[in-house]
């Protein structure tokens, strides 16, 4: 009776470790809890550190990377069983996606997927490059454009995209912060980004400029007619081309207009004189448009104050 006894303790404790080595747990509903990277991680250098809590009865982890993302790989960068919980490599500026699970010798967990960049100041990715010149609204008084913008480190080239209102489109491509081109009067629109080997930013917002190189008609004095005797507070009047940006008014006290008494600007074409002495005097209105193209003077008309 007490040899049964130690033979049954000794059945059970071989069925127990058979048991152990014959059943494995299941772990397919399980995930792994991932440390690092967080999701959308922006990492500063080239080396990533991985790392993960470990997974009960899980014996090995299958970490996979891939660019840009798992939905559209066009790299995959790793595809490996690990037996800790902590991985290491050297990856180029990108867009990843990293997924790990756990492995035991029957069963595999739930993937767990996470997106990281690397951003060694070579990834253009999501940046702006920002337009200096000719800027949003801008008008011009020549044909000779400098096109000028901010710079982007990890720059190989800028790529300038330029259209205008008669369909002429253009684009160019420079390593400098700057370009120049002669271009037709008219209205026209830019825009910009910047590439390298690996990535490209987003271009810029469509500036507008115009290009204006002739000048507003001659303005038309009309009143006081020439040669009128007027008094003080009298107002001068003139016809200038609509849609100009000032009409600049200029009044002298000699035929010769050398000695200059008035100088000043309107935009409603009209000037009230006012502390003038007695005396001849001579006028003349010029005007300028939004590019500051400058006409023609008017006449020169004189009046006289008592």
């Amino acid at each position: 009776m007490k040899n049964n006894k130690w033979y049954i303790i000794l059945l059970i404790s071989i069925l127990s470790f058979g048991c152990r080595d014959f059943f494995v747990l299941n772990i397919s509903d399980k995930e792994v809890n991932i440390l690092a990277p967080v999701n959308d991680a922006v990492i500063s250098n080239g080396q990533v550190q991985f790392w993960w809590d470990s997974l009960r009865d899980a014996t090995k982890y299958r970490l996979q990377i891939v660019s840009p993302k798992f939905d559209s790989i066009t790299n995959l960068l790793a595809d490996t069983l690990i037996t800790g919980t902590r991985f290491t490599i050297n990856l180029p500026a990108g867009n990843y996606q990293w997924r790990i699970a756990g492995v035991n010798s029957g069963y595999i967990s739930k993937n767990v997927t996470r997106s990281f960049q690397i951003d060694t100041g070579q990834t253009l990715t999501g940046k702006t490059v920002s337009i200096m010149s000719p800027i949003n609204g801008t008008s011009l008084n020549t044909k000779n454009v400098n096109f000028t913008w901010n710079s982007l480190s990890g720059v190989i080239l800028y790529r300038i995209q330029i259209d205008s209102t008669s369909i002429q489109k253009y684009e160019y491509t420079t390593s400098n912060t700057s370009y120049t081109l002669t271009l037709n009067e008219g209205n026209w629109s830019w825009r910009i980004r910047a590439e390298n080997n690996t990535t490209i930013s987003q271009y810029s917002n469509n500036a507008l400029f115009t290009i204006d190189v002739s000048g507003p008609s001659s303005p038309i004095l009309t009143s006081p007619l020439n040669n009128a005797n007027i008094n003080q507070g009298e107002t001068l009047l003139w016809q200038s081309d609509a849609g100009i940006a000032y009409d600049s008014v200029f009044v002298y006290s000699d035929a010769s207009l050398l000695n200059r008494v008035i100088a000043t600007r309107s935009i409603n074409k009209s000037y009230t004189l006012s502390t003038l002495i007695s005396g001849n005097y001579y006028w003349q209105v010029l005007s300028f448009d939004n590019a500051n193209n400058r006409s023609i003077g008017s006449n020169v008309f004189r009046f006289t104050l008592p």
